[in-house]
């Protein structure tokens, strides 16, 4: 009669622990999915900041001058007071 006593409180322990077990898996997928939701996010925010930086034309001539007109239209708006 001892024995089924104690069969009888491992079964609600054991179906405790598998409960909690799957409330922290379900948990753990939730954050991995909303990760990957912001990564991708972010990943759009660098495409479109790449895609306004691309659009000031650059000249691919090797004279100095040439450089140097480009590189002052590039920096014309920078802000250099620290």
């Amino acid at each position: 009669m001892d024995s089924n006593k104690n069969s009888n409180k491992i079964g609600p322990i054991a179906g405790g622990l598998v409960v909690i077990i799957l409330i922290v898996i379900a948990g753990f997928y939730f954050f991995q999915q909303k990760l990957s939701k912001d990564a991708v996010k972010d990943e759009s925010t660098m495409i479109e900041e790449t895609k306004v930086d691309n659009d000031t034309k650059v000249s691919t001539s090797n004279d100095s001058a040439v450089i140097e007109a480009d590189l002052n239209a590039e920096l014309k708006d920078v802000d250099y007071s620290f």
